[in-house]
């Protein structure tokens, strides 16, 4: 668990991504997947966080999905916000 935590804070400062949790299960199929509902959350298959390489990159793929996500809502604000305007 506490690879999960350091790869974490590592990729919410650089992605800015502020609230996310991270449930570890056992899936017979999936590695990984994220719900995009508040706060976010990251599930991880628990046979494949030995692997540091592997977890990294699962952390960081489901945290861009995040980030993307938190842009897209931004820009919808933004284009909201300008039409506003007279």
């Amino acid at each position: 668990m506490e690879k999960i935590e350091r790869f974490l804070e590592r990729y919410k400062i650089y992605l800015g991504v502020k609230d996310v949790k991270v449930v570890v299960r056992s899936y017979k199929t999936r590695t990984a997947f994220t719900n995009l509902s508040s706060p976010p959350t990251i599930y991880l298959n628990e046979y494949l966080i030995d692997d540091e390489e592997v977890l990294e990159y699962l952390i960081l793929r489901d945290m861009i999905h995040i980030m993307l996500l938190h842009l897209r809502s931004l820009g919808s604000w933004a284009i909201g916000q300008a039409q506003e305007r007279p």
